[in-house]
């Protein structure tokens, strides 16, 4: 079963925050040509890469809504992380507690280790199937608390 990432506005915010970091490199160095008639080769080629990996995260956060986000297979599951983490690996029969802190889904893993899901990241349909499926493969049932207890 798979879980892919909610269409939301958080989406589109960061492409158009991308978008006017391109744009506004560009707008730098035109100005600087503009005014000096030259442009220093260090800063152009900052330039280029500031805009390369603004068009790059354009390119990410663009596609979102394609990308899986959680995977669950017969033994285990697979969440993503972000762009430079690897996915994560977790196995029902690893999973020690599951519950939901203020708006964050967080499985606990026997061995001190966390993932946390973001219901906001999904759809609320995916969001209670995802749960669903998470108690009936692990046999536990979701803690809901409204704050997390600091001991």
């Amino acid at each position: 079963m798979i879980f892919k990432y909610a269409p939301i506005d958080r989406w589109r915010k960061h492409v158009t925050r991308s978008l006017l970091e391109v744009v506004s490199q560009i707008i730098v160095i035109s100005l600087l040509l503009y005014i000096n008639q030259e442009v220093g080769a260090v800063l152009v080629y900052a330039a280029i890469f500031t805009i390369g990996i603004s068009i790059f995260r354009v390119m990410y956060y663009m596609n979102m809504p394609q990308r899986d986000y959680v995977r669950m297979y017969e033994r285990y599951m697979m969440i993503h992380r972000g762009i430079m983490d690897p996915r994560k690996k977790v196995a029902y029969e690893d999973i020690a507690k599951l519950s939901k802190v203020e708006g964050v889904f967080s499985i606990s893993i026997k061995g001190d280790d966390n993932e946390e899901i973001y219901p906001d990241r999904l759809t609320e349909a995916d969001f209670n199937l995802l749960r669903n499926e998470l108690e009936s493969k692990t046999g536990l049932r979701i803690i809901e608390r409204e704050e997390e207890t600091v001991v």
